[in-house]
């Protein structure tokens, strides 16, 4: 007897939503997955409320208040640790624990750690490059900044620049098999 088919919302090729889904089925060897690309934005919640999806991958700040809202519940977090009140829901690494994925799933996690990151240009002066990373940190005290992100239900989580520079080392050290997976996961199916 075959199981139902998953089928899980996407935005497209490239989306973090889209390959996260993709790598996710490959480590857990989903045979019955399939995503369902071309939503945008609240598309996604509408379509798994209306049942044309069972699920989404996507940020728990995107996610968070369709959860509170009763239209979903958490079933998987992509992070080193619950998600605080959430402590029942696993994390991805009690899931997919063959050792061959830990570096599948160091790379999602640098990832999200990362967010998105401001860059500067190669050779930018170290004067200058100080300036701006202390400019950064003195914003996430900053009580109007902090109380935008607040209103509009986004976490602000500062990765210092050692720590970005380190863990994109990690990324760059990835080995030729995990490079391969992830390129499979951004191809248009």
């Amino acid at each position: 007897m075959r199981a139902e088919e998953i089928k899980i919302g996407g935005q497209g090729a490239g989306t973090e939503g889209q390959i996260v889904s993709l790598l996710f089925a490959e480590m857990a060897a989903l045979k019955n997955f399939n995503v369902v690309p071309g939503f945008r934005g609240g598309e996604l919640d509408l379509a798994m409320i209306r049942g044309e999806l069972h699920g989404k991958f996507s940020s728990w700040s995107s996610t968070a208040a369709f959860i509170k809202e009763g239209h979903g519940i958490p079933i998987l977090f992509f992070s080193r640790e619950p998600i605080k009140g959430y402590e029942h829901v696993p994390v991805v690494s009690s899931v997919v624990t063959k050792e061959r994925y830990k570096p599948v799933l160091e790379l999602l996690s640098t990832v999200t750690t990362l967010g998105r990151p401001f860059a500067g240009p190669p050779g930018i002066p170290q004067d200058r490059l100080e300036i701006l990373r202390e400019a950064f940190r003195k914003a996430l005290d900053d009580s109007e900044l902090i109380q935008i992100a607040t209103k509009a239900h986004r976490p602000i989580q500062y990765t210092s620049g050692d720590e970005a520079t380190r863990l994109l080392q990690v990324i760059l050290r990835l080995p030729p098999d995990v490079v391969e997976l992830v390129k499979r996961a951004f191809e248009i199916k």
